[in-house]
Order: structure tokens, then C-alpha cells, then sequence
């Protein structure tokens, strides 16, 4: 589930149509990094880092696979996308594609 949503408002609010957190960063980068912990540089680089483990990385080669033959959006809730994780996973499937 999306992190600090309800289960039950996942169809009420529309939110999205798959949920795929096995390509959401780690609830510990995600902290260190909302934390200043981490530069968006490092966060990227950790992130990159956590998808090149075989169940992300399988999950990420499908993606690329459905996207070879239909559009797929990628969405997140980050108000900004060049601070979002979003930014790396869409880098990641194109390079698969």
C-alpha cells in the first residue's frame, strides 16, 4: 500500500491502477534522503543501487516489457520530479526497452 494511505481509500480516492513497491525506494533511503541526510545525488545513486536486486531488477525488465508494446505512466506522489524517485525508475526502464 502506498505509504500513509488506508487500504480502504485506494478505490474511493482513485489512486492509481497498479502499485508496485518493489521499485519504491527503501523506507530508509526515502527517510535519510526526506531527512537531508542524503543528497539528491547520493539518493539517486542508493536507489539505482537498491533496483539492481534481482526481484526489482526482474520487476523493471517487465515494465520495459509492457512498455515496448502500450504507453505506461509512472506516478508518485513526490510534488516534485526531479527530487522523486520516479525520475531514476523511468531512466532505468528506458534503458531496458
Amino acid at each position: 500500500m502506498p505509504r500513509g494511505v488506508r487500504k480502504s481509500e485506494y478505490a474511493k480516492r482513485d489512486l492509481f491502477d497498479v502499485w508496485l513497491p518493489l521499485v519504491a525506494p527503501s523506507r530508509e533511503l526515502l527517510k535519510s534522503y526526506n531527512a537531508g541526510k542524503k543528497t539528491a545525488t547520493q539518493f539517486f545513486r542508493a536507489y539505482k543501487s537498491e533496483m539492481k536486486q534481482p526481484t526489482a531488477r526482474h520487476t523493471i525488465e517487465l515494465l520495459a516489457a509492457i512498455a515496448r508494446q502500450t504507453p505506461i505512466a509512472i506516478g508518485c506522489y513526490c510534488e516534485d520530479e526531479s527530487r522523486c524517485h520516479r525520475k531514476a525508475l523511468i531512466e532505468l526502464i528506458r534503458n531496458e526497452i
